[in-house]
């Protein structure tokens, strides 16, 4: 849908609602790598900003990690 010609210049923002987040909802790193390299530069430079809703300390915890994991890295294919 975001590869459409009428969405080409628009940016989008996600929100992800971490209510019931607990330790069985981690994604492990690899499946975030991977998924990162599936989705086209194009649409990954458009995305602007996650906003996460309800974040417990487990999820600000997996989030940190992620972020540690991920500093520095500018993802392209």
């Amino acid at each position: 849908m975001l590869t459409g010609p009428e969405y080409g210049h628009k940016y989008y923002e996600i929100i992800l609602d971490c209510t019931s987040f607990t330790s069985t909802s981690e994604i492990p790193v690899q499946w975030m790598n991977t998924c990162s390299q599936l989705i086209p530069f194009d649409i990954r430079e458009r995305f602007t900003n996650v906003y996460i809703l309800n974040a417990n300390s487990l999820t600000q915890r997996y989030l940190r990690r992620m972020y540690n994991i991920s500093a520095g890295m500018y993802l392209t294919c």
